[in-house]
């Protein structure tokens, strides 16, 4: 074998090796298992510092995100999501992301300015008003989502915001209407539950936690 051939082999090897690489690594760090006692952080990493395209990039940033939420890292989670978002800034799920990111961790400020700077997360503002328990701006922004075409989730929000001001009965009647057209919400049982201990019906609130139990965990 001449040694232009055996050159184009190990030319043709050595970029292999390459494209694959990050991908190796990915499977290498248990990116996708559900367990977290399976999963390598460390090994993630590598899947990112070895990405040279752009499309390795984003699927290794893809996979570290997925393992810091499922090791509840929720603040390493919006770092890499923000390099996600510089390399595609027109993609709105990854803003999105980066929102749920915020909103896990707690940050809420951080949150609200995600939510603010791109338009196409301001349905979302009325839950970082209410997850800060501001009352004021969340019967605003409910005002707005009242005006939109989707408007499945006003008795949730309208219910969550007679929490907030203490009319525990009200919030009752409107989560009530809400689970009835929307009973395999889990979010709404939750609520319910709350509002039920809130009230001191402990037997109703058992009852909605079970019902919480049932749902498939991919309900929303």
């Amino acid at each position: 074998m001449s040694k232009i051939k055996i050159f184009l082999i190990s030319f043709c090897l050595v970029i292999a090796y390459l494209l694959v690489q990050p991908y190796i690594f990915v499977f290498l760090s248990g990116a996708y298992n559900p367990n977290p006692n399976r999963i390598n952080i460390n090994i993630g990493r590598y899947a990112i510092t070895t990405s040279i395209f752009s499309f390795q990039k984003s699927y290794s940033l893809l996979a570290m995100i997925n393992i810091c939420k499922t090791l509840e890292l929720y603040d390493a989670g919006a770092m890499y999501v923000r390099k996600l978002r510089a390399l595609y800034p027109e993609n709105s799920y990854y803003a999105e992301l980066e929102f749920e990111m915020y909103m896990m961790s707690k940050k809420y400020f951080s949150a609200l300015q995600v939510a603010k700077t791109d338009p196409r997360l301001k349905r979302k503002l009325i839950e970082v008003y209410l997850s800060m328990k501001d009352i004021k701006n969340s019967r605003i922004m409910l005002a707005e989502y009242k005006k939109g075409q989707n408007k499945r989730f006003t008795d949730y929000f309208e219910a969550r915001i007679e929490c907030l001001e203490g009319n525990y009965e009200k919030a009752d009647l409107f989560v009530t209407r809400f689970l009835k057209n929307n009973p395999d919400n889990r979010r709404g049982w939750g609520l319910k539950a709350q509002i039920a201990k809130k009230l001191g019906n402990k037997a109703e609130a058992e009852k909605c936690l079970k019902q919480l139990d049932l749902l498939l965990p991919n309900a929303k």
